[in-house]
């Protein structure tokens, strides 16, 4: 308690809390009335509490049924389990054959309000149709005796399964939660609070999928037309898993359910509820009192995140705990068995790209900088080296030890994560980034260091240092093998992987403006159901639309003809999210019918009355696929028939034992199909569903699929028409893949695919700039005085006499007798600047201080008065600002680069199809039909998108603009000679910036795209 002012001590218990009730009672205290702490708890007990009575917990009377008596229709099995409000059987529906667990209410709960409470739990579980809560068949009454048949599942609760194993995996406890929470999300958007989540109502069924039951205790957020059965300051629940607020008696959010889930999840992990205690006051008093100890505490194995993550949810003050399922889920995932997707290496090296401009920018430019200062010694300059990689370690470690990705990978969607799949934290980053880094520091460094003592000139330098650099980065990743996620040896010897984020995809709903209405009719009844509408025909009968009054919730009714034949039970007992399920049905010399739960939607030759986009399609293809396959297991598999599926309108795609109602009948097989069948039936719905009514988009040249489906869409839809997947398995597997992968090019890729373009030159000219600007200032006016006058020597013939013949002597006298000491010494001459500017200039100095060797002070007077004009005309040259800022160094570096950037840019489609960097970034370059595009479409491609580079370079090269900045008269007289040259390159430029600006902002299809027909959408 933070707050000692605020804690009181309860005057009956002793406890401590914070005193916010009437009487200075604690809340266990409260609740227990005058009676006080006097009962004890044996287990995960539904208990009631109240202000006016005793605690108490299930009676443990005898059961009401025995095993193999007859109730109603049913045949009684063995007892499942015990709630608040009665006793569950497994039970067999003797006309019908289904096995069901029937839930019969309590003998002690013989009044009004119980009845109606118990009721409501039907209303309410009903109204939720999901794979993760348990379902609801029917409500009726049995011998006076309410009873609801639900969903029965053979594989116990996860209380059964952590008693018979002890605390689970983590891995497999968070599995089991996020199915728990994806039911419960579900609910919560019904407006159904669940109130009493718990390890005992959380049963597993088939393929160990999880569901949420027991909604007994369950409230209505909506409270339109369920009445609130509960008393404020009592509870009902089991309080082990309570949050402190349903505890008060106080109003409840989601956020108490989710207090429930946290609580659960620590009973999977560690084997025992957060609170336990026998005394049920000393229980109440810790839960309103204390804080849970860590599931570390009990587990160590348990990740520290998730431990964390466990704990929140079980925050005290419930605006601590996550707000919402969403966001839990979120925190979640990470921790689930689902193997992440390892990353690339082509996003990889594109996320390396963008970590060494943001970081080597600024710190090239500070090393460039002393690097050619007169100060900065051999030493110094071993010393930032040694620096700048102790930066870039730290750089990398804190990033990804406590971000878990750098600014690079956070950009391409990467992350880097240790064993247990969480961030690596600060040690484990660090191991991996020293093993990167510093070992190709440790060996630049003995280069550079021999390169200066030797007198090795710089280009030697940097061609070892780049082949030392390529050689260590191979070392590196020599063990990158797509079975271990592509790890260097730097990732496993730290326990680090570099992944792709998890990519979120929100299924599309369907319009409802296009659902399909149903036709009132006349009032009539069919079994316990009220006839309200017909959708309309089938092949075997009339779909009408019903009401379940009992549990208050629309069905669907199909009346046959008399005579049809009854369900099969195998399809009967159905409980996939991809087929209707059966509720009941009736079959006699009057009355032939079936009822199945409801949806709205459409049929889906309605739904693809217009083409729809990927991002739909995928979903219903992924729906119909994981059905096609359970199907084809188990034998339950159905006509395949475009006309059979219904869209509901939650975006979900169901098949249909009948033709969808109002649908004209299309050309289908006789019998269920086989594999081949079910590949060509499903490239069949995906390629009508993306085309729309028109047909092929191929033969449409004016009408491509909008948007263009991902290339991996065109490839599965390839696969599907050649029936290339040996198993329904593959075809699942491979459609679910897509799930997580980007469905069109999204504006910050497209960015990131022509930013380099850009920003690679404009980069090294502004460092080249300002690189020798800093030259300049460090040893001018010197240097830029020797490099114009050794570029006027050089530009000189060798007459044998005549004024040319005095200027090129005076020039030679000028050069010895005011440069000479620099000349001599070797020094200047390894200088990175000195070399790059006029290295290949130094021959013509040492021959003018050889032919010169000492010049007296009046020969050097004599020279410099015969060269006035050229001299004037230099000195001001060197103090212009635009040869500071442009110097020719920095032009010529500039256009050399621009060239490479331009040539390989046009080269590199013939080779790619698209580029080396869009393929790296998952691009693709297809045609109309989401085909890829052949290799001369895009090399024109290509050739339109550099076309205004190249042309820019051209120009740079043709205008004077170079020959005036070489002569040392700069800019001026280049624009002086030829002004529209100069206009042209600037429009030149702008073009170049405008193009890449709509790019962006069109990222699926460029100015380029659109002049060579092509689209940009993702691998």
């Amino acid at each position: 308690m933070d707050d000692a002012a605020s804690v009181a001590r309860c005057p009956r218990c002793g406890a401590e809390w914070l005193a916010d009730t009437p009487e200075g009672l604690c809340p266990a205290c409260l609740l227990a009335g005058p009676a006080g702490p006097s009962s004890e708890l044996t287990g995960e007990e539904m208990t009631t509490l109240s202000p006016s009575g005793v605690p108490s917990g299930i009676p443990q009377a005898a059961p009401r049924l025995t095993p193999g008596q007859a109730f109603g229709p049913y045949r009684i099995g063995r007892l499942l389990g015990r709630g608040g409000m009665g006793e569950v059987y497994e039970a067999e529906h003797v006309e019908q054959g289904r096995r069901v667990a029937l839930k019969v209410l309590n003998q002690r709960l013989a009044g009004a309000q119980d009845r109606a409470r118990f009721l409501r739990e039907g209303q309410l579980a009903a109204s939720i149709n999901h794979p993760n809560t348990v379902y609801i068949f029917g409500s009726e009454e049995i011998a006076g005796t309410p009873v609801i048949a639900m969903e029965l599942l053979a594989g116990g609760t996860l209380k059964d399964r952590v008693k018979e194993r002890g605390p689970l995996p983590s891995a497999e406890a968070v599995d089991a939660i996020l199915q728990v929470i994806a039911g419960l999300d579900a609910a919560h958007a019904g407006g159904v609070l669940h109130r009493d989540i718990k390890p005992a109502n959380c049963f597993v069924g088939r393929d160990n999928i999880v569901k949420i039951g027991d909604f007994g205790l369950s409230i209505s957020t909506l409270a339109r037309d369920v009445t609130q059965l509960t008393t404020m300051g009592t509870f009902q629940g089991t309080p082990q898993f309570a949050s402190p607020e349903q505890l008060k008696g106080e109003p409840l959010d989601v956020r108490a359910d989710i207090y429930s889930v946290g609580a659960t999840l620590y009973d999977l992990l560690t084997g025992q509820p957060p609170f336990d205690d026998k005394d049920l006051m000393a229980l109440l008093t810790r839960i309103a009192t204390e804080a849970p100890r860590s599931p570390r505490t009990v587990m160590p194995s348990v990740p520290r995140e998730l431990a964390a993550m466990t704990l929140a949810c079980l925050a005290k003050d419930r605006a601590a705990r996550p707000p919402s399922y969403a966001a839990l889920t979120d925190k979640l995932r990470p921790f689930s068995s689902t193997a992440p997707t390892p990353a690339a290496l082509g996003r990889r090296v594109l996320a390396a790209i963008i970590d060494r401009a943001v970081f080597n920018v600024p710190a090239n430019l500070v090393n460039m900088y002393l690097t050619a200062s007169a100060a900065a010694s051999l030493g110094a300059q071993q010393w930032l080296g040694a620096l700048q990689i102790t930066a870039l370690v730290a750089y990398y470690s804190v990033l990804e030890g406590y971000w878990g990705a750098s600014i690079g990978k956070r950009a391409c969607r990467l992350r880097v994560i240790g064993r247990d799949g969480q961030r690596p934290g600060l040690a484990r980053a660090l191991v991996r980034a020293l093993l990167f880094e510093l070992s190709a520091g440790l060996l630049d460094l003995p280069i550079v260091f021999l390169g200066q003592v030797q007198g090795q000139p710089l280009a030697g330098q940097t061609g070892l240092a780049v082949f030392s650099y390529v050689l260590l980065r191979g070392l590196l990743f020599s063990t990158a093998r797509q079975r271990n996620g592509f790890a260097g040896v730097h990732e496993l010897a730290s326990g680090t992987r570099v992944i792709e984020q998890v990519r979120e995809t929100v299924r599309p709903v369907l319009d409802e403006a296009h659902e399909t209405k149903a036709a009132r009719t006349s009032p009539q009844r069919m079994g316990p159901y009220d006839i309200a509408g017909t959708l309309g025909a089938t092949d075997i009968g009339v779909l009408l639309v019903g009401f379940d009054p009992a549990l208050r919730r629309r069905v669907w009714v199909h009346a046959l003809t008399p005579g049809t034949r009854p369900i099969a039970p195998l399809v009967r007992d159905l409980s996939r999210p991809g087929r209707l399920r059966w509720l009941s049905g009736r079959r006699t010399p009057s009355e032939s019918w079936d009822a199945y739960e409801a949806f709205d939607g459409v049929p889906f030759v309605s739904a693809i009355a217009r083409s729809q986009s990927w991002p739909c399609v995928k979903h219903w293809l992924l729906d119909l696929s994981r059905e096609i396959d359970s199907g084809l297991r188990d034998g339950s598999l159905p006509v395949l028939a475009i006309d059979r599926i219904w869209i509901s309108r939650d975006g979900h795609a169901r098949l249909l034992d009948f033709h969808a109602p109002g649908t004209p009948p299309s050309p289908a097989a006789a019998s269920p199909g086989s594999l081949a069948d079910a590949q060509e039936f499903l490239g069949v719905v995906a390629t009508r569903a993306l085309d729309g009514p028109a047909g092929p988009a191929a033969e449409l040249p004016g009408s491509p699929r909008h948007p263009v489906p991902p290339r991996s869409a065109s490839a599965l839809i390839h696969t599907l028409a050649t029936r290339g997947f040996a198993s329904s398995q593959d075809v699942a597997a491979r459609i679910g893949a897509l799930m997580s992968r980007p469905d069109t090019v999204s504006r910050w890729r497209r960015a990131a695919s022509v930013a380099p373009c850009f920003a690679l030159p404009a980069i090294c000219a502004v460092i080249a700039a300002l690189t020798v600007t800093a030259a300049q200032r460090a040893i001018a006016p010197d240097v830029a005085m020797l490099a114009t006058s050794l570029g006027e020597l050089s530009s000189l013939p060798l007459p044998r006499e005549g004024d040319a013949a005095s200027h090129r002597g005076a020039l030679q006298v000028y050069v010895a007798g005011r440069f000479g000491p620099m000349i001599a010494d070797e020094k200047v001459w390894h200088s990175p600047i000195i070399t790059l500017s006029m290295g290949r200039l130094r021959p013509l100095a040492e021959r003018a201080l050889a032919d010169h060797p000492h010049v007296s002070p009046d020969e050097l007077t004599a020279a410099t008065s015969a060269l006035g004009s050229f001299l004037q005309g230099q000195e001001r040259a060197a103090r212009s600002p635009w040869r500071a800022l442009v110097p020719r160094l920095a032009l010529a570096e500039l256009l050399v680069l621009l060239t490479v950037v331009a040539g390989f840019g046009i080269l590199a489609p013939l080779l790619f199809r698209g580029g080396v960097l869009m393929r790296s970034l998952g691009i693709a370059v297809v045609t109309r039909t989401g085909r890829e595009a052949s290799p001369l479409r895009a090399f024109g491609r290509g050739l339109v998108a550099w076309l205004p580079l190249t042309a820019l370079v051209v120009l740079l090269f043709r205008t004077s603009v170079v020959a005036g900045l070489q002569a040392g008269s700069g800019i001026s007289n280049g624009w002086q000679r030829h002004p529209i040259a100069i206009l042209a390159v600037v429009a030149l430029g702008v073009l170049l910036l405008g193009a890449a600006f709509w790019s962006v902002l069109h990222p699926e299809r460029g100015l380029q795209d659109r002049i060579a027909g092509t689209w940009l959408v993702p691998r």
